[in-house]
């Protein structure tokens, strides 16, 4: 079915989904008749519409046709003749009955008030059926389907099983109707706020990045474009990302607000909801894999309409890390490796389905609980730790910056093997003075780069002419 209540336009020599249409004849032959009726010659079906909504009714018949130009029977007063209908662009169509002299046109408004039974319009209905859906290769928290006068996002709940967490209908204009099982969005955004350093990147990669006018502590942003703003005092401070200040939000008045969310009640965004704000929950950080997590920035794209060019750069992204991945592919030796670190007694490890022991593990590693089956993060006892990691070849993500640092967190850290042979490294090469870490930023979108700095730790003879980006040895 042709959608022709859309307003947007194409050339008329390629294929239009999105039609305007108006009789080539009746202008010129309509004039004081009375009330045109449009016959379809296939269907046979009449239409009776006022003179100001022939290009309406006529599109209407038109879309039901199914073609951009195909013969039509035009009915006034005791007249018929045969004429063609064409699709041209709206405007075309509205100037043309903009040239009509109002002594003509008048006589035939008042002769439609009289004698017409039908509305020319029928009130709009929501589509039920799909034209397609994103592709989306890696990523498990989210899907895109497009429907003739909107695209749906829905994100899924990843605490739930078959669960929706939150569904978005995006479309041009307000006037659209959209199913009431999800929030209406006018798309493209051009006002936003950001509460987490990971949505930075995404925003950067799609030319979005000048969109966003407050962030949560912007002191700890390594993007220095945001950076800038701040400086110059056009990027306002949302306060804690965990707490947003709801005033200044509201002072801003965005065109949408992204949040992570979490597997609880939000009271912020509950709150922020009922004063009108518009919330995107973003969830890559729940995405198992790498590629999963950087395969976000199609959701954030759709929000700016420019899918397109998000599923280009992320091709590219997935490429290079296949290309690293391969690289250290059936290598006869795979290095073990510690992660983590030791927080006030309890040592946070990834788990077997974090994103993290994907990394290692496509980096040619071996890893301990590489066959656990949990998401996040496993909270194990420094004894545990010690009894599996002691001779672990490599310590990565340690929380430190030097050795003899690691070690005046806990004297216990000396007993490692990797401490021994300084085969420590953390992710701080890109760091701030304040406290920022592009790491966090520019780290979820490019996996692949992350995966060579890695590579090049645990495998160096394949990566000799290679500088690492996120990484840095504790000396």
């Amino acid at each position: 079915m042709i959608d022709f209540k859309k307003l947007t336009f194409t050339q008329l020599k390629k294929p239009q989904k999105t039609i305007w249409a108006r009789p080539r004849r009746v202008l010129s032959r309509l004039y004081g008749r009375g009330t045109p009726r449009l016959h379809c010659r296939r269907r046979g079906r009449a239409i009776r519409c006022t003179p100001r909504s022939h290009s309406y009714s006529v599109c209407r018949a038109a879309a039901r046709h199914g073609s951009t130009t195909f013969p039509f029977r035009f009915t006034a007063g005791c007249r018929r003749w045969l004429s063609t209908v064409e699709v041209i662009p709206r405007a075309s169509a509205y100037a043309g009955w903009r040239t009509i002299p109002f002594k003509i046109c008048f006589p035939i408004f008042l002769a439609s008030l009289l004698f017409s039974c039908k509305p020319a319009t029928q009130p709009q209905t929501t589509d039920t059926k799909t034209d397609s859906t994103l592709s989306i290769s890696y990523a498990k928290g989210f899907a895109v389907d497009y429907y003739p006068r909107y695209k749906r996002i829905t994100v899924f709940n990843p605490w739930k099983k078959n669960a929706v967490y939150a569904r978005y209908y995006l479309v041009k204009t307000q006037q659209t109707t959209t199913p009431d099982d999800g929030q209406k969005i006018t798309i493209p955004l051009h006002k936003t706020c950001a509460t987490s350093c990971s949505q930075f990147e995404f925003l950067q990669l799609i030319n979005e990045i000048e969109s966003i006018s407050g962030i949560c502590s912007p002191q700890l942003a390594y993007n220095p474009i945001l950076q800038q703003k701040y400086t110059q005092g056009k990027l306002h401070n949302l306060g804690d990302s965990f707490s947003p200040n709801i005033e200044q939000i509201q002072l801003l008045q965005p065109d949408a607000l992204f949040l992570n969310g979490y597997n609880q009640d939000d009271p912020v965004g509950k709150r922020l909801s009922e004063l009108g704000t518009t919330i995107i929950y973003d969830n890559e950080w729940t995405e198992s894999s790498p590629l999963g997590r950087a395969e976000w920035i199609k959701f954030m794209a759709a929000f700016y309409d420019k899918e397109l060019l998000a599923d280009s750069i992320f091709s590219s992204i997935e490429k290079k890390y296949t290309e690293a991945k391969n690289k250290a592919k059936n290598l006869p030796q795979k290095p073990t490796v510690l992660s983590g670190s030791n927080f006030k007694g309890t040592w946070y490890m990834p788990a077997g389905r974090n994103y993290m022991a994907q990394l290692i593990a496509d980096a040619g590693a071996s890893y301990a609980y590489a066959a656990d089956t949990n998401v996040g993060s496993l909270p194990l006892n420094f004894e545990v730790v010690l009894d599996k990691f002691r001779n672990a070849d490599y310590w990565i993500a340690a929380p430190a910056y030097s050795l003899q640092e690691l070690i005046k967190i806990d004297e216990r850290h000396a007993l490692f093997s990797a401490v021994k042979n300084k085969h420590v490294f953390n992710f701080n090469a890109r760091c701030t003075p304040s406290g920022a870490n592009d790491f966090l930023e520019t780290g979820v979108a490019r996996p692949d780069i992350i995966l060579e700095d890695l590579i090049w730790i645990f495998h160096p003879e394949l990566m000799t002419d290679y500088q690492p980006v996120f990484v840095k040895r504790l000396e």
